[in-house]
């Protein structure tokens, strides 16, 4: 909702007419140094936190969003990310190397009927915390609602903030009728819980677009030439832009997966034709384009791949899945 991109998919990027633009995604925040002490005397730890989705207004004000399946209670192990995430708000100059001062909004995602359990929880967090002496961000929540239009969000926040222009009342921002999935942007998230069903069905979308990404790459390319397909670049167009601003420690593995993916598919191709090389770097494949020949044979390997049988290059290692690539 912050992408431009997301105008094509019946999407209204209602952060961006807030004047929120996507600042990253799994971003590790960092304490002021001055509260490290602090912090460890407290039990609270200094390892900063990673909130799921980093926005910045054109004000320089930041919003924190992390978003959850349900509400939890001041006791919970998970209200320990929580005081991390009040306190490194207070100040996100650390967090971007700025000597200044930089306020934040902890914000939480949640289905609309966990909200007030979840500010009751936020409440007695931040009261505790200011109570012991540390720093804290303001808070909010977001709740999502689904009914037979789409996806919509109501937002509880202060009148002077700047969602709130755009939030005063529940809005619909995704239009996807009954038995629709909304747009997944990044469809699979290695760091995120979820059934057998829905992370299949993530990993064969993913998956799907890498085929995609992968055909458009090859269909443009010059012959003759090598071909060097790239993880991050295939991911980034299979994500819209979004996998630019992942800052997880993750991003090299997850590009190393997305390369897997498609070396698995090419894995006959290279067997046959010894025309696929997995690099000394394993977040790239070189492809021998010397022909249109050879462009056609990756085409139609491409044509003809079935991306749920591909998925496995997210799941397995590069041993198990034994490519046999040429080097």
């Amino acid at each position: 909702m912050t992408l431009e991109v997301v105008n094509t998919f019946d999407v209204r990027p209602i952060f961006r007419e807030a004047g929120y633009l996507l600042s990253g995604l799994n971003w590790t925040l960092e304490f002021a140094a001055a509260l490290r002490v602090p912090l460890r005397s407290a039990e609270i730890g200094i390892q900063g936190p990673c909130p799921d989705v980093t926005l910045k207004h054109a004000s320089n004000h930041y919003l924190l969003l992390e978003c959850k399946k349900s509400s939890f209670g001041a006791s919970s192990s998970t209200a320990l990310q929580a005081q991390k995430l009040l306190i490194v708000g207070s100040d996100m100059g650390p967090s971007t190397g700025n000597s200044t001062s930089i306020p934040a909004t902890v914000t939480y995602v949640m289905p609309e009927d966990q909200l007030a359990a979840q500010l009751e929880t936020l409440s007695q967090l931040r009261s505790h915390l200011v109570e012991v002496g540390f720093p804290c961000a303001d808070y909010s929540t977001i709740g999502i609602s689904w009914d037979g239009e789409g996806i919509w969000l109501r937002f509880s926040c202060p009148s002077d903030h700047h969602l709130h222009t755009v939030l005063e009342e529940p809005q619909l921002v995704i239009k996807s009728p009954p038995g629709e999935r909304p747009l997944y942007i990044i469809p699979y998230d290695p760091s995120v819980t979820q059934d057998e069903e829905e992370k299949q069905y993530c990993l064969t979308q993913l998956s799907q677009r890498l085929h995609t990404a992968a055909w458009s790459e090859i269909g443009r390319a010059n012959v003759p030439s090598m071909l060097n397909l790239y993880g991050d670049r295939l991911l980034n167009i299979a994500t819209y832009g979004a996998f630019d601003y992942w800052r997880g420690s993750d991003r090299k593995n997850y590009e190393n997966k997305a390369i897997q993916v498609l070396a698995s598919t090419f894995k006959g191709v290279a067997q046959k034709h010894h025309i696929v090389r997995q690099a000394s770097n394993p977040n790239h494949l070189e492809l021998d384009l010397s022909t249109e020949v050879n462009r056609d044979i990756f085409l139609d390997c491409l044509h003809k791949a079935n991306p749920a049988s591909r998925v496995g290059g997210f799941t397995e290692t590069q041993e198990e899945l034994n490519l046999g690539l040429t080097s």
